[in-house]
C-alpha cells in the first residue's frame, strides 16, 4: 500500500499536481525515515556552518506530527484542493486536528511553496530528469 501511495505521488510530482495528499505522503515518508536527528546526521553537512539544534530538531518533528493531524482533520475536497480552504475551514480543521487556526495557515504556505516549487521545476524539464522523475 505504501509503494503504491509513493508511485502516485511521483506521478503527481511528475505531472505538477500538487495536492495534500502528496504533502501527506512527503511528511509520512519523512517520519519514516526515523527521527529529524537521525537524518540530519546522515547529511553532508559537515563542512557547512549551519548547526541544527536538538530544540530545532524537535520543533521540526512536533511541526510534522501537527502538519499529519491537520491533512486527518481535512475533507476529501480539502485534500484534493487545498485552495478552497477558508477562514471557516481553517477554524474547523483546527478545531478537529487540536492545532490552532496558526497552524493550518503555515501548513498552507508549506503547501503553496511546495507547489511553486514544483511549478519551478516542470519549467526546467531537464532538472526533473536528473531527479528520476521523468522519463522524457
Amino acid at each position: 500500500a505504501e509503494e503504491k501511495a509513493l508511485r502516485v505521488v511521483e506521478e503527481d510530482i511528475a505531472k505538477g499536481r500538487v495536492t495534500m495528499r502528496t504533502i501527506y505522503a512527503q511528511l509520512k515518508s519523512i517520519r519514516r525515515l526515523g527521527p529529524l536527528s537521525k537524518l540530519l546526521e546522515m547529511l553532508p553537512t559537515a563542512s557547512l556552518p549551519i548547526k541544527v539544534g536538538d530544540e530545532q530538531v524537535k520543533l521540526g518533528e512536533e511541526k510534522i506530527r501537527k502538519w499529519l493531524h491537520i491533512i486527518e482533520s481535512m475533507t476529501y475536497e480539502e485534500l484534493d484542493d487545498p485552495e478552497i480552504i477558508d477562514r471557516s475551514r481553517m477554524r474547523r480543521i483546527a478545531l478537529g486536528s487540536g492545532t490552532t487556526v496558526a497552524d493550518v495557515k503555515e501548513l498552507l504556505t508549506y503547501y503553496r511553496s511546495v507547489k511553486a516549487m514544483l511549478k519551478r521545476f516542470r519549467r526546467d524539464r531537464s532538472l526533473l530528469r536528473r531527479l528520476g522523475l521523468t522519463e522524457e
